[in-house]
């Protein structure tokens, strides 16, 4: 038998994934982005990014201290979730397979809707922007596990259990401004036909400097 080759260096792979947008209407294409980092000090080759065991991308090789994007467009038919795994062979061409992190798609809701408005949109120097937020369930069945997020998509509190029939939820939240910015809001849950979500309308808060 041939000897197994001496590797003297670290072979360590780090990757995350992203999407364009978490919510996509139905028949449009989401880009999807992988980004791997040799932060070992061995080279890998035969990179790939995979979907259901279906290779989306793949690069020939990873040298030792670089990173690689790759994107995919992907059509968007409903709610789905997405597991990639970065595959690669190390020198002593073992075959490595790394789960990512899961990138969750959901669709536009024509029965859940948010809306928000701002104490002012011209804060003096220390002074907070008081948002008043209304969840609103307008259609007939119910909606589950209701989360709330701010624009940079970070969950805002726990998910509400349930918003009913009809049923409205008010809520306030006050946060600092210190920067001039666009403020949106999101709110993804639970219908019976999948992960559904709302995109508040936009206000734009331009602190003073007085």
């Amino acid at each position: 038998a041939q000897p197994l080759p001496v590797i003297n260096g670290v072979t360590k792979v780090t990757a995350t994934a992203s999407a364009s947008s978490k919510v996509v209407n139905v028949g449009d294409d989401c880009t999807l982005s992988f980004t791997a980092n040799n932060c070992g000090t061995n080279n890998v080759t035969n990179v790939k990014i995979m979907i259901d065991n279906i290779v989306y991308a793949r690069s020939g090789s990873l040298p030792a201290g670089q990173s690689a994007t790759y994107r995919v467009n992907l059509p968007i038919s409903g709610p789905v979730s997405f597991q990639p795994v970065i595959c690669y062979t190390e020198p002593d061409g073992n075959e490595i397979a790394q789960k990512l992190n899961t990138i969750s798609i959901s669709c536009p809701s024509n029965d859940l809707a948010i809306s928000v408005q701002a104490s002012t949109t011209n804060p003096g120097p220390y002074e907070d922007v008081l948002f008043h937020l209304t969840l609103t369930n307008n259609g007939n069945d119910v909606i589950q596990r209701v989360q709330l997020y701010d624009c940079d998509h970070q969950p805002i509190g726990g998910p509400l259990d349930a918003l009913y029939p009809r049923q409205v939820v008010e809520a306030d939240l006050e946060a600092p401004i210190h920067l001039a910015t666009n403020v949106v809001f999101y709110v993804e849950a639970l219908e019976s036909g999948g992960r559904v979500a709302a995109q508040s309308n936009m206000i734009k808060i331009i602190p003073s400097i007085r």
